[in-house]
C-alpha cells in the first residue's frame, strides 16, 4: 500500500505540474509577436558587414540570434561578413521545437558554413554555449567545413553546483523516465548575466524535455570527439560560470588534436559572455585570432 501511495502521489504531482507549466506557457507565448514562420520576434538570423572573411555566429540553448548584437556589428566594423544563425526550434513555438534535434542544429550550421564559403574566402565559427558544442561536433566530423572555432562558454558538460545529490545530467534521465504527464519545464533559473542593463534577454523560458534529451546526446558524442578536433581553437571560459563546466572545457582544451589553440579566462561576466562585461575585449580578441591563422 506505502508504493501504490507513493506511485499514486507522484503521478497527481506530476500532472499538476505539467498543467501549471501547460499554463503559463500560454499565458507567456499569448504576448509574444511572431512572424509568419512562427519566429519569435527579435528571434530571426541575420547578417551585417561585407568582409572577405566570415564568421558563423551560433547562439546557446534556448538563445537566439540577438545574443550577438554587441559583437556582430563591432567585429562588421573591424572587416568581417558576421552571420548569426538560429538554431532549428529556438525561438519558435512548442510543435517545432518538439521536432528539433542535435542533428538538426548540426546540419543546419554545415549548411550556413557551405553557403558562406561560396562567397568568402575563409570562415570562422563563432559559437556560445550550445553553439560551441554544435561547433566542435560539426568541426572534429569535418575539419575542413571551417577555419577555425571560437568557443565562447562551451557547453562540454553541465555545471553540477546548482544540482543537489546527483549531476544535472543524471536528474534528467531520472525524471524522463519518472515524467509520465510533464513534457514541458519551465526554466529554473535567469540567464547569468552581470550587467543587468542587458535585460530582459530573448531567452525561450518554457522547453521541452525532448530538447534537453537532443542537448544531452549531443555533448555525449561530443565527449569521445576530442581528438578528433583538429581545428584552430580559441576558448573563452567565464570565471564564475554556474552553467557550463569548466573543468570539463579545459579538458577538451588540454586533450583535442588542435595545434593552434589559445584559452582565456573572463572575470567580469556570467555565462553570457557576448553581452556581459568585456565582451568588447573579446571582440578585439577573436580579431587578433582570426588574423593569426593563415
Amino acid at each position: 500500500m506505502v508504493a501504490v501511495g507513493i506511485i499514486v502521489t507522484w503521478l497527481v504531482g506530476d500532472f499538476t505540474y505539467s498543467q501549471v507549466v501547460q499554463g503559463k506557457y500560454e499565458s507567456w507565448n499569448a504576448g509574444i509577436v511572431r512572424d509568419s514562420n512562427g519566429i519569435r520576434e527579435g528571434c530571426a538570423a541575420f547578417t551585417l558587414g561585407e568582409g572577405t572573411t566570415a564568421l558563423l555566429f551560433i547562439h546557446g540553448f534556448g538563445d537566439a540570434p540577438a545574443v550577438w548584437k554587441e559583437m556582430a556589428p563591432a567585429l562588421a566594423d573591424r572587416g568581417y561578413t558576421c552571420r548569426a544563425m538560429r538554431i532549428p526550434g529556438f525561438g519558435q513555438e512548442l510543435a517545432a521545437m518538439r521536432e528539433s534535434t542535435h542533428e538538426q542544429w548540426v546540419a543546419a550550421a554545415r549548411a550556413e558554413l557551405l553557403e558562406l564559403s561560396k562567397t568568402h574566402e575563409r570562415v570562422f565559427i563563432v559559437g556560445h554555449s550550445t553553439g560551441c558544442a554544435v561547433g566542435v561536433n560539426l568541426l572534429a566530423n569535418s575539419p575542413e567545413a571551417a577555419s577555425g572555432l571560437v568557443a565562447m562558454g562551451p557547453l562540454m558538460s553541465v555545471n553540477n553546483s546548482r544540482s543537489p545529490i546527483l549531476s544535472s545530467e543524471s536528474w534528467f534521465k531520472v525524471l524522463n523516465r519518472l515524467f509520465v504527464f510533464t513534457d514541458l519545464v519551465a526554466s529554473a533559473f535567469k540567464p547569468q548575466i552581470f550587467d543587468e542593463s542587458k535585460r530582459p534577454l530573448l531567452v525561450d523560458r518554457f522547453v521541452p524535455i525532448e530538447i534537453f534529451r537532443e542537448m544531452f546526446a549531443l555533448i555525449g558524442k561530443n565527449r569521445k570527439l576530442h581528438k578528433n578536433f583538429k581545428a584552430p581553437l580559441m576558448m573563452v571560459l567565464s570565471e564564475q560560470d554556474a552553467v557550463v563546466d569548466n573543468e570539463a572545457a579545459r579538458e577538451f582544451y588540454e586533450n583535442c588534436s588542435a595545434e593552434h589553440k589559445q584559452i582565456a579566462e573572463s572575470a567580469k561576466a556570467g555565462h553570457v559572455l557576448p553581452l556581459d562585461f568585456g565582451w568588447d575585449e573579446h571582440v578585439e580578441a577573436i580579431d587578433v585570432f582570426v588574423q593569426s591563422i593563415k
